[in-house]
């Protein structure tokens, strides 16, 4: 399961928090502010026994009033395989914070930063020699686990041993969510990473514009010791925030339409749906039952708003513009609503479920396509006793699909010479050999266009050629849609997805009221903006 996401019951709802910034902060304020929402136990650990303030849970469904929260570093607590919630965006008080917590960092010598990480995280072994005297040593926070975190390790392994100027060590920080509680404990404190694995459409967004980041603008135009226009461009584009580059992509991956070849073959259709109205057409023909209900489906309809994203854009609709204003309440979002609502409410070819039981339904061949992630494929491959088949997602009016992952940033805190160590670090974990070997172990996508043409990786996709499809879809990857990266707004979506669903409600009313609710966090947002 791609550690991105979030697994949504059909109650699940958003809270609305009504806690509003004050004009300044100390570092202990601010650590209390960035963590009160992650649960009542690490902020009364981190707050002296104070926890932030919460609003009761408040249904889509009701009157939505503008919401006063303020749009502050904000870390969701979700499961170890969830999907991060909405990025959080910087405050004045934020940003001013950070800037103090950056120089009594980089007064924080490296051995400080090691013993404080390594108390609440595991270091890998990164080198198989001893590290060289007068190295200079920085510490990277890496998520993922399994193959993807092995390929690391691997990668920071071969940089130590090739050199003996910088040493990395690595340290596990957890699932994604928990990492970024730790980061954001860590920079409070003053002993921060000095390179840091991350969302790239969610956490990283939020880490950047509150000044814990470094642009590598400056880095890049050096063209050395890495090349940043080899990247592929939907994917290095996802790294920028407000016209600054803060993250050269790692572990990027794009949702696919998955499907069960063998169920196909069996009704003699030759190809899966290209359109979500060829969807809505070919999967009744798949539905069986017996008498206790249907034993077969055509698709699983899940409230995440990754996936519908591409569907959202695939009609002509966005969540907002590029200038955060609202564009959910649209004809184009109803209609793309009503493309998943109708195949549930209408004709009953597919069912709402949460993601987990999506994925279950889809390797037990219960539903007959699935919407998931590229990170999951050799899963599906692993699990299921059925041939899986895997297509570009389907288009309606224009192809537009998101993508997902992360990857590697800069900590602003860290002193210049750890940082310069960090750029020549990460240019080597995103190398073309390394772009390779971390496709080919871990299944995401090669994020370099040299990497595309390097011969083992074609030689690669000519033996399993299904992990090519999201290769060839990142000519269709639409960056992400502002409002989604700031707080609580993921949460307001996919509640009203559910409310859509699964209870039946009509989206032009539901649309509307999660636009209002969207909104109140815009406006909250361009008044600190303006402070």
């Amino acid at each position: 399961m791609d550690p991105r996401r979030r697994n949504l019951g059909p109650l699940e709802q958003p809270s609305n928090s009504a806690a509003a910034s004050p004009p300044s902060l100390s570092r202990r304020r601010l650590l209390c502010r960035l963590v009160g929402t992650v649960g009542p136990l690490l902020a009364l650990a981190a707050c002296g026994g104070t926890t932030a303030t919460t609003a009761a849970t408040a249904a889509v469904t009701s009157a939505a009033a503008p919401t006063t929260t303020a749009i502050a570093p904000t870390v969701p607590s979700t499961s170890a395989a969830a999907s991060t919630a909405a990025a959080t965006t910087s405050t004045q008080s934020a940003v001013s914070t950070s800037r103090a917590v950056a120089t009594s960092a980089a007064a924080t010598s490296s051995a400080a930063t090691s013993s404080a990480t390594s108390s609440a995280t595991a270091v890998a072994s990164t080198s198989a020699k001893p590290i060289p005297p007068g190295a200079l040593r920085i510490s990277y926070w890496r998520s993922l686990t399994g193959p993807r975190g092995a390929a690391q390790d691997k990668l920071a392994q071969d940089f130590n041993d090739s050199q003996t100027a910088i040493h990395v060590d690595v340290t596990y920080a957890g699932a994604y969510d928990d990492a970024a509680k730790k980061f954001t404990t860590a920079i409070a404190g003053g002993v921060a990473p000095d390179c840091v694995l991350l969302t790239v459409d969610s956490y990283m967004p939020g880490f950047a514009r509150a000044g814990t980041l470094l642009p590598l603008d400056a880095y890049a135009a050096q063209r050395k010791p890495i090349d940043t226009s080899l990247f592929i461009p939907g994917l290095l584009k996802n790294g920028i925030v407000d016209g600054k580059l803060y993250q050269l992509p790692l572990a990027r991956s794009t949702p696919l339409l998955y499907y069960n070849e063998d169920a196909l073959t069996e009704l003699g259709i030759s190809a899966p749906p290209k359109t979500w109205s060829d969807m809505q057409s070919m999967a009744p023909k798949f539905v069986r039952s017996n008498g206790s209900g249907e034993t077969r489906w055509g698709y699983d309809v899940s409230p995440y708003w990754w996936t519908f994203a591409s569907v959202l854009w695939s009609y002509g609709g966005r969540f907002s513009d590029d200038d955060f204003n609202i564009m959910l309440n649209q004809p184009e979002a109803v209609s793309a609503a009503n493309a998943w609502s109708d195949m549930v409410n209408k004709d009953n070819s597919a069912k709402y479920a949460s993601t987990g039981t999506a994925d279950t339904d889809f390797t037990s061949a219960k539903s007959v396509f699935l919407t998931d992630s590229t990170a999951d494929l050799s899963e599906w491959q692993q699990q299921s006793h059925f041939k899986v088949g895997v297509t570009g997602m389907p288009a309606q009016v224009a192809s537009a699909v998101p993508s997902g992952g992360s990857g590697l940033s800069i900590v602003q805190a860290a002193p210049q010479q750890r940082q310069e160590a960090a750029w020549t670090f990460i240019a080597a974990m995103t190398s073309r050999k390394s772009s390779v070997y971390f496709a080919e172990q871990t299944g995401y996508e090669p994020t370099r266009t040299d990497a595309l043409t390097d011969p083992d990786m074609v030689q690669y996709f000519q033996k399993n050629p299904e992990f090519k499809v999201s290769v060839d879809q990142t000519v269709h990857i639409h960056n992400q849609d502002p409002v989604t990266q700031l707080p609580q707004s993921i949460d307001f979506i996919q509640a009203g997805l559910t409310s859509i669903v699964s209870k039946k409600q009509p989206a032009q009313d539901v649309w509307r009221q999660v636009s209002q609710q969207l909104q109140g966090l815009v406006d909250t947002f361009r008044q600190q903006q303006k402070h």
